[in-house]
């Protein structure tokens, strides 16, 4: 997988988004950071869930308003699961 694609979409003090950010550090990928705190009351990536993780435009995990991609409410990956949803 090609990590410079993809984002991590969330808001500060998100324990789940530590989580994943942890996870994604221990696998070495890199990713750009979104913080939903920071955005303007418009922003297209207020619409995702936090966290919410994108590998280009595909939800790998959370979702957005009105989609039925991703695992919105599903229980957060471990670092095996998450590997096998990047590759």
């Amino acid at each position: 997988m090609d990590s410079k694609n993809l984002k991590l979409i969330y808001t500060q003090g998100d324990d789940d988004a530590e989580h994943l950010i942890k996870l994604l550090q221990d696998l070495n990928f890199k990713y750009e950071e979104i913080i939903q705190n920071h955005l303007s009351h418009n922003d297209f990536y207020l619409t995702y869930t936090s966290p919410t993780l994108l590998s280009g435009s595909k939800i790998i995990y959370g979702s957005s308003e009105g989609s039925t991609c991703g695992l919105p409410g599903a229980q957060l990956p471990n670092i095996l699961e998450l590997k096998e949803l990047l590759s």
